[in-house]
């Protein structure tokens, strides 16, 4: 069975997460900078995780409509498709980033490594990420 990918889809950074090989938990493995080579940075994670699946935050309103974030992220998502050419999920990530600060809140991580922009992303995909996983059916 392939992994699943999980992306955190942000104009700044992108959070990437991954699942174990038989789909059931999330974890998170980086962030990376949104740069213009961001995109061929992934196909090479998705090559190196053997994910067959990616699965991209779309940043729905509150209301459940498509703001210009969810535009931008379906445009990534399509390029992404183009390029590594597996299947890709677009998934409602509404409070994705709220809950992975909670999270981490939770686990009693220290002020600084919560205010960590970078490890509240890469805790957000591997949360849009578990969403996904615990959504299908059982196996």
């Amino acid at each position: 069975m392939r992994r699943i990918l999980g992306i955190d889809y942000g104009t700044r950074r992108i959070g990437i997460a991954v699942s174990d090989p038989l789909q059931i938990i999330a974890r998170g493995v980086t962030t990376l900078d949104h740069t213009a080579k961001v995109v061929e940075r992934i196909v090479y994670l998705i090559r190196e995780y053997d994910a067959g699946i990616v699965v991209v935050g779309l940043p729905l309103t509150l209301r459940g409509e498509k703001g210009r974030s969810a535009t931008d992220a379906e445009a990534f998502a399509g390029e992404l498709k183009e390029l590594a050419g597996v299947e890709i999920v677009l998934w409602d990530e509404r409070f994705s980033s709220h809950t992975a600060h909670e999270t981490l809140l939770t686990m009693g991580v220290g002020k600084k490594a919560r205010r960590s922009k970078e490890r509240i992303d890469e805790m957000a995909a591997a949360i849009i990420l578990q969403g996904y996983l615990d959504s299908r059916p059982e196996r």
